[in-house]
């Protein structure tokens, strides 16, 4: 992954924090961390289409 890869993914994950507290929705800190950690586009793309109608940070997670 290049640098530049690497600040996207970042960006994304903050995002998807951002929208998850927006919409006021409790993150817990080991949630946190795994977003953060993220940097697989292809996982970033399909959290930010969940994010949008989520009714709470763990259904970014559910299978």
């Amino acid at each position: 992954m290049t640098i530049a890869e690497n600040w996207v993914a970042q960006g994304k994950a903050e995002t998807l924090l951002e929208v998850l507290e927006a919409r006021g929705l409790r993150v817990t800190s080991e949630q946190r961390a795994r977003i953060l950690a993220c940097t697989d586009p292809t996982q970033l793309s399909r959290w930010a289409k969940t994010v949008v109608t989520a009714t709470s940070a763990d259904a970014l997670f559910a299978p």
